[in-house]
């Protein structure tokens, strides 16, 4: 397995609106949009745990997806 700095890694930016935001509060994000823009413009991402899962479509083709979960 190659070492995760020798790749770029993706960034996320999360804005919580509505009212089931496990993900957001779990990583403790402030409910306040300033504070929250003034976040992403530091531009000083925190690493997070992903998933992935490979499966096979009808015509046996491989199947990517990646999630985040709490």
């Amino acid at each position: 397995m190659q070492a995760a700095h020798q790749h770029p890694l993706p960034a996320l930016g999360l804005i919580p609106l509505g009212s089931g935001n496990d993900f957001a509060g779990t990583v403790k994000l402030t409910d306040d949009v300033y504070s929250l823009i003034s976040l992403l413009n530091t531009n000083q991402p925190k690493l997070t745990d992903i998933g992935k899962v490979v499966c096979r479509n009808k015509e046996d083709h491989p199947v990517v997806h990646y999630f985040i979960n709490v």
